[in-house]
């Protein structure tokens, strides 16, 4: 699927080599609705400066935040999903 690994399982993100701003990485697994995978392959697709785990971590950022977090950090991902700015 190019992008996006053809998986209903994210894989990790340290196996990924993907790291984010000193902040400790964990690994989690999901099972998404296919509708919801594909919609996210086809908006990595359009968007190639994006990739699956920006895309998940953005998600429960914003998740996060408008339900009530009051952490700095997720605040952080929260404004960087908003104004594309990679959270790497």
């Amino acid at each position: 699927m190019g992008a996006i690994e053809r998986t209903r399982n994210l894989k990790s993100v340290k196996d990924a080599n993907v790291g984010t701003n000193n902040f400790d990485v964990v690994s989690m697994e999901a099972e998404l609705p296919e509708a919801l995978f594909e919609r996210m392959g086809d908006f990595l697709k359009i968007n190639p400066h994006w990739d699956q785990y920006q895309l998940v971590s953005c998600a429960i950022a914003n998740f996060l935040y408008q339900n009530g977090s009051t952490d700095k950090i997720i605040a952080q991902y929260y404004l960087n999903g908003i104004f594309n700015k990679n959270v790497r």
